[in-house]
């Protein structure tokens, strides 16, 4: 029978454990994400499901095996929801390209030069600020992405910081 998680010192106990297996877990996010960022961001995300779902833990089960299937299912959900979002994006960025609303030249200037920024953004900052600018608030994109939302702020802010350094009528 198994032995779940009841009691406090039990509940210290697992987190103790959680904690001895930080650095595995680092090495376990190379096998699926390449960037540090990234890596972090599951290994945090992997560390905050297993903390909230900790009573599911049998104290019987191989922790690194039980970490590891969190962490995978993350990333496999975290891939899934980023190529819904894609997939809604290109959809947009379709129907934008075809419509004919951008009446003026220099209009049409502004937006070469301002997608040409975006477009050399790293992917992950070109995804939030893409996702905040269709009206997305932070929340939707921290669950679309499967990142925390203090992540999503920041990729959204420092995207914005070097388009508005960029586009400023002194930085010229």
């Amino acid at each position: 029978m198994e032995k779940l998680i009841t009691s406090f010192t039990e509940r210290k106990s697992f987190e103790e454990l959680l904690l001895a297996e930080v650095k595995v877990l680092k090495s376990m996010a190379k096998h699926f994400v390449n960037e540090k960022d990234e890596m972090e961001d599951l290994v945090q995300n992997t560390l905050l499901k297993a903390l909230r779902f900790y009573e599911k833990f049998s104290m019987d089960t191989d922790i690194r095996k039980w970490l590891y299937t969190i962490m995978r299912n993350t990333f496999i959900n975290r891939v899934n929801k980023t190529s819904r979002v894609m997939e809604h994006h290109t959809q947009i960025e379709i129907a934008f390209k075809n419509s004919c609303s951008v009446s003026t030249v220099f209009s049409k200037f502004i937006s070469d030069d301002l997608h040409q920024v975006i477009n050399s953004f790293p992917y992950h900052v070109r995804q939030a600020i893409t996702m905040y600018n269709a009206g997305y608030k932070y929340r939707e994109i921290s669950v679309a992405t499967a990142q925390p939302i203090g992540t999503v702020k920041t990729r959204v802010r420092t995207a914005r910081m070097i388009l508005e350094k960029k586009f400023s009528l002194t930085a010229h």
